[in-house]
């Protein structure tokens, strides 16, 4: 072979590399980049299109990552209302593994980039108008994006995938979000004909900010994470933080304690209905000086079930007293039923 005909063969190849797409096998994330990588050719794009679907994934339980500071009133910082938030959710549920290269995150419906009006309204369920109403809010708020691919979230607020450490942003904490629960709980809520239903799960993904998740910082500081406990960035003398009492949360989120309980009552019994356990429940603890038998106190703590949310140590003594919670609550439910 010449040297002209080699150059024209490398000219192709280098054509050929640029346009070559690379599929992570462990997380179903895209990209440029080879290293690490398979080779994306047809038989992974098919694999990739598992994944998508979520018929093929890490774990049983797919979820998805979202970025919010400790304390945060979604509402005011978004500047959306309670049933925005939880259209916002629903369509978080929805996206696809992001693109390593311009790090966005699709919403996918039926494995396809969802680019109209039409698709998202297959997946809200909602009007024509509702439809434009919140893309356009999203879309305003610089929450949601748009390009030529369809609609997609920056993973600096929503990534599914492996976390590198640029996603780990100062002052924010990483939530996972079970896809299934969320899913589980609209469709339910659609089911009963409750017209108030992204209401109330608006309400409980602004819940999330009040669940404490220690970074690296934190562990430096011997700083505890608060294991589902809605809490107050206020610190006990154990280094833990304080649980949140019903008045502060109500007034962290602009709401009446009518509407907490209200809310919660909404989602215990769908909950209830999925999976035979409440979504936010109450825990008692009453706290005592070793081998003291006065100074005791008692504190009552609400939790929000791990099958929605959880981002702590699932080995720790917290997560385990939280499921054997849930366990001896199935046990009396159904022994009250015998």
């Amino acid at each position: 072979m010449t040297s002209k005909e080699l150059n024209k063969q490398y000219q192709i190849e280098s054509r050929k590399l640029k346009d070559t797409f690379f599929l992570d096998a462990k997380t179903g994330e895209i990209t440029k980049v080879g290293y690490d990588y398979i080779h994306l050719d047809n038989t992974t794009k098919r694999l990739s299109s598992k994944f998508a679907s979520n018929n093929l994934s890490r774990s049983d339980d797919p979820f998805f990552n979202v970025f919010l500071r400790f304390n945060q009133n979604l509402k005011n910082t978004y500047n959306l209302s309670f049933n925005e938030l939880g259209q916002l959710l629903v369509l978080m549920s929805y996206t696809n593994y992001r693109n390593l290269d311009d790090k966005r995150s699709y919403i996918i419906l039926k494995q396809r980039n969802v680019q109209s009006n039409s698709q998202l309204k297959s997946i809200l369920n909602i009007s024509d108008s509702s439809v434009r109403k919140i893309k356009k809010k999203l879309i305003d708020n610089n929450i949601l994006f748009e390009d030529e691919k369809g609609l997609y979230f920056l993973d600096s607020f929503v990534a599914r995938g492996k976390i590198y450490k640029y996603n780990r942003q100062q002052n924010k904490q990483m939530y996972k979000i079970l896809i299934k629960t969320v899913h589980k709980i609209a469709e339910t809520l659609q089911e009963e004909g409750n017209k108030n239903k992204y209401k109330a799960l608006g309400f409980l993904f602004s819940l999330l900010p009040f669940i404490k998740v220690t970074n690296e910082e934190d562990k430096k500081k011997g700083l505890s994470a608060s294991h589902n406990v809605l809490v107050t960035d206020s610190i006990n003398t154990y280094n833990e933080y304080m649980p949140i009492k019903k008045d502060e949360l109500a007034q962290h989120l602009g709401v009446s304690k009518s509407t907490i309980y209200d809310e919660t009552r909404r989602l215990n019994k769908v909950m209830r209905q999925i999976y035979d356990e409440d979504l936010i429940f109450e825990m008692n603890f009453t706290l005592r000086a070793v081998g003291s038998k006065s100074n005791t106190y008692k504190t009552k703590q609400w939790v929000i079930n791990p099958r929605f949310s959880y981002s702590s140590d699932k080995t720790s003594e917290e997560y385990k007293m939280i499921n054997t919670y849930l366990e001896q609550q199935k046990s009396n439910d159904s022994s009250d039923v015998a």
